[in-house]
């Protein structure tokens, strides 16, 4: 369970003898949204971001972007700082870019993106 209420809520129902399971089932869906990165460079994209406090859930939002197209190259620039702040979470920007395989850099293009 992922968090104490939800421990609560199933204690209840097994003090009450009502069978259940836990996360059992797994719902796909899309999102209908659009999405526009804020550069294009040859065949490559590259989001520029600085934080603000919708941050988070435009990481989210981009998850899905990302999974519904993943042949798209998009690699993000950080505003300086960015990529050390955390994001409501013990993860900072960079770790959760890594995680999910972002190409990512700080203030700047990287040079050795333009090979």
């Amino acid at each position: 369970m992922k968090s104490n209420f939800e421990e609560n809520f199933a204690a209840d129902l097994k003090r009450r003898k009502i069978e259940f399971e836990y996360e059992a089932t797994r719902f796909h869906y899309s999102v209908p949204k659009s999405y526009r990165p804020d550069f294009k460079i040859g065949d490559m994209y590259i989001e520029t971001k600085g934080y603000h406090p919708g941050f988070k859930k435009y990481l989210s939002d981009f998850l899905h972007f990302k999974a519904q197209n993943p042949d798209v190259d998009i690699r993000f620039v950080f505003d300086k700082g960015i990529p050390q702040k955390k994001i409501g979470t013990k993860m900072t920007v960079a770790a959760w870019a890594d995680r999910h395989n972002i190409k990512w850099s700080e203030a700047t293009l990287p040079k050795e993106w333009l090979k």
